[in-house]
């Protein structure tokens, strides 16, 4: 049965760790009412909703940065009123939307490097006034180049950053909206509201395609479009106050695949999706719980994994994007809590022998982060070609890395980054010239000191040469007297080749202490070495009893 075959992520487990090593501390956070998430991420940057007097200004932080932050937290003064909701670009991690209670939504370009107090941006690159009531939600079309979605109580809306102008108009529910979330393909989005329904859009075509009754109460919902897939999950209340997930196929949309209910709290669901490997995130405001629930697609559709039961009572949560993980440390997904005063990061690792490899199996190509559509190719409703792909493995990464800033809205497409394959496969990118040396801080690490080192290579094999006998004759046309030879020359030269030498009988030798001593007895003839090397090697030639040497 499917519910026995293995999973790869189901045994993952949250790596959170200590509060002094990698939480964010001694920040004001406060109480923030609305229906946005309160923290976003994104390759490079977190961004969080912070309490200030005038209720207007965000906390941005490099995506990995950690400690106390009480007095030198770099604060992005976005509006004059409460910041209702925030995104982050899917392909420009340095491009950032902002909606507020002043009833204005602005474009925001952080900074490249470092962020200091004073280094957030001054000046927003869009302004947009889609009325005078206030904002709600907004969410950037995760395929189309510079096309943003909001809702203004009852009524989506969506925009062409670009020319700053409404794409769509009539897009309404009956009452307030409360969550919005794009397909992965760009083309349709879904929304949920205080009317309690759930509406699926055209938004090329300004129509209402689907609809269907959601959540019994209506204190609020979120809704979130499973990737590029035909299923919508939303979280809700039921009558009695229980946390609801309900799982829908937008091909049978009035009927819900799969219903779980929980316990009774004030706090929905932020439902936190992840299309790469299927796994679901479920953390509530006001709770210390961070659920992990798998999606399968088929029976039982959704599964729980585990809990991860924390310390600190949950104003926000986000997601990091795939491109940013620590992917030699087995990190399939991160979770960022905001707290109170902090932000808390939880880590889900899958359980390896050893992390010195990539583990392909476990962490699956991801799209390149551009978008896959021009704005008027889109509303001319022509088909966009796919992603391509590219590896997480350190190995086999673009020179330029994952992240991506600097894109100019309206240009379309990264080149390179759309599929040249006429039927839209996904296909990687595999780079040709790379070097893990160029990786960023989470490449393959290198052999831990504990590990032996390679053996030495053996030298080459050495000869032994034996000390010529001085009564022996010369070779043919040679000559030597009194040792002038041997004295001159290499003693091998003055040896004599064997076929032409008679051998002699050996004298008794008598050895001494380290070599030719005093008492040891001379061989036929005076030896021509050196007297160090004699005393230094000690060796005798198994001839003619005189010392020998190694070379």
């Amino acid at each position: 049965m499917y519910r026995f075959k293995s999973s790869k992520y189901k045994n993952a487990t949250p790596k959170v760790p200590k509060k002094g090593e990698g939480w964010v501390l001694d920040v004001s956070v406060g109480a923030p009412q609305s229906f946005g998430n309160h923290i976003k991420a994104s390759a490079l940057y977190k961004a969080f909703s912070v309490d200030n007097r005038g209720g207007g200004s965000l906390g941005i932080l490099p995506l990995d940065e950690a400690g106390k932050k009480s007095k030198n937290l770099p604060l992005l003064h976005a509006h004059s009123d409460f910041v209702t909701d925030f995104d982050f670009c899917p392909y420009d991690d340095g491009l950032l939307a902002t909606c507020s209670h002043d009833a204005t939504i602005k474009i925001w370009r952080m900074p490249e490097g470092a962020l200091l107090g004073n280094d957030t941006p001054q000046n927003p690159e869009v302004v947009l006034n889609p009325g005078k009531s206030r904002i709600e939600n907004l969410t950037f079309n995760p395929a189309v180049d510079c096309v943003l979605a909001s809702a203004t109580d009852n009524t989506l809306q969506i925009w062409d950053l670009v020319s700053q102008q409404e794409l769509s108009s009539n897009l309404k529910h009956e009452e307030l909206i409360q969550s919005l979330s794009w397909r992965g393909d760009g083309n349709q989005l879904v929304s949920s509201g205080r009317d309690k329904k759930l509406r699926v859009w055209d938004p090329r075509l300004s129509t209402n395609v689907l609809e269907a009754s959601s959540h019994s109460n209506n204190r609020d919902s979120r809704v979130v479009w499973l990737g590029n897939t035909e299923y919508i999950l939303s979280t809700g209340l039921g009558s009695a106050r229980e946390r609801e997930v309900t799982l829908r196929d937008v091909r049978k949309f009035n009927v819900s695949l799969s219903s779980s209910s929980g316990d009774s709290a004030m706090g929905v669901y932020i439902p936190l999706y992840d299309p790469d490997t299927n796994m679901l995130f479920l953390a509530a405001k006001g709770d210390i719980t961070v659920h992990f629930w798998e999606v399968t697609f088929k029976e039982p559709f959704l599964s729980e994994a585990s809990k991860y039961m924390g310390e600190v009572q949950t104003k926000g949560a986000g997601l990091v994007p795939k491109r940013a993980l620590k992917v030699m440390d087995g990190e399939v997904n991160r979770v960022l809590i905001l707290g109170q005063d902090c932000i808390v990061p939880v880590p889900y690792q899958v359980p390896r022998k050893t992390y010195r490899d990539f583990h392909a199996d476990i962490f699956p190509d991801t799209a390149i982060a551009s978008p896959a559509i021009a704005v008027s190719d889109w509303m001319a409703k022509k088909p966009a070609k796919a992603l391509c792909k590219v590896s997480l493995d350190p190995e086999k990464r673009p020179k330029e890395g994952l992240t991506r800033t600097g894109h100019k809205l309206g240009t379309g497409p990264v080149p390179g980054a759309l599929a040249d394959d006429p039927a839209g496969r996904q296909i990687r990118i595999v780079p040709t010239d790379f070097s893990v040396k160029e990786a960023r801080e989470d490449a393959r690490p290198k052999p831990f000191p504990s590990e032996k080192p390679l053996p030495a290579p053996k030298p080459a094999p050495r000869t032994k040469v034996s000390c010529p006998r001085w009564d022996d004759p010369p070779s043919s046309g040679g000559s030597s007297t009194n040792g002038t030879a041997s004295q001159n020359g290499d003693a091998s030269s003055a040896m004599p080749p064997p076929s032409k030498v008679a051998p002699r009988a050996r004298p008794s030798v008598t050895s001494g202490t380290g070599g030719m001593g005093s008492s040891a007895a001379a061989p036929t003839g005076d030896c021509q070495r050196a007297p160090a090397v004699i005393a230094q090697r000690g060796t005798r030639d198994s001839k003619c009893g005189c010392p020998s040497f190694d070379t």
